[in-house]
């Protein structure tokens, strides 16, 4: 997507996140990702946005963004393990995020990240 910028603005004025979903379908976006709770598009080769499809996962999208803002300020030596969150474009109720597209070479195992934030909350 070339003008993601507009696009986004456009979701941000939506009210549901079934909107939000529904208009990322509509413009073609690749599904690259899913879970119970999110589903992630590719906005372009550079960028994703994470799609909360219930409460679940707008929780996780505010998670995900409280863990790159405690990254960026506390511990700036981990950011290299985490993709980085697009703060300036992500939904202010988290009903999307936007960020980095991981390469398949910089992805993490699950087990890694789980504990890389155990590890920043006893910290």
């Amino acid at each position: 997507m070339r003008n993601y910028t507009k696009f986004i603005r456009t979701l941000s004025e939506m009210e549901t996140n079934k909107e939000i979903l529904s208009a990322c379908r509509l413009a073609g976006l690749e599904i690259i990702g899913a879970g119970s709770s999110r589903i992630v598009f590719a906005l372009n080769d550079r960028l994703v946005i994470k799609v909360a499809n219930c409460d679940a996962g707008v929780e996780q999208n505010e998670t995900e963004c409280k863990v790159w803002n405690f990254l960026d300020y506390d511990r700036p030596q981990l950011k290299q393990y985490f993709a980085k969150v697009q703060m300036h474009l992500c939904d202010p109720d988290n009903m999307f995020i936007v960020m980095d597209r991981l390469s398949t070479e910089n992805r993490i195992s699950a087990r890694i990240v789980m504990a890389l934030l155990k590890y920043l909350i006893t910290v």
